[in-house]
């Protein structure tokens, strides 16, 4: 799945996913919801993905470019 197909999916823009995985804004906790629920998920793996991409980096890892979901 990429980024234009999950916005759809979850009804929120494209500028906003771009912005999420930007690290240019937050996601609220109703948009992380409709996030899980489009990738088929548990919102606990968004929020631990977010925690290791933050993690990441701060130790200059570059981010994930593009999600991934079981099918």
């Amino acid at each position: 799945m990429n980024k234009g197909d999950l916005a759809e999916s979850a009804e929120i823009s494209r500028v906003s996913i771009s912005k999420y995985f930007s690290g240019k804004r937050s996601p609220s906790p109703k948009t992380v919801g409709k996030i899980a629920k489009a990738l088929n998920v548990p919102v606990s793996d968004i929020i631990e993905n977010a925690t290791a991409m933050a993690d990441n980096a701060q130790w200059g890892i570059p981010k994930a470019t593009k999600i991934y979901c079981k099918e």
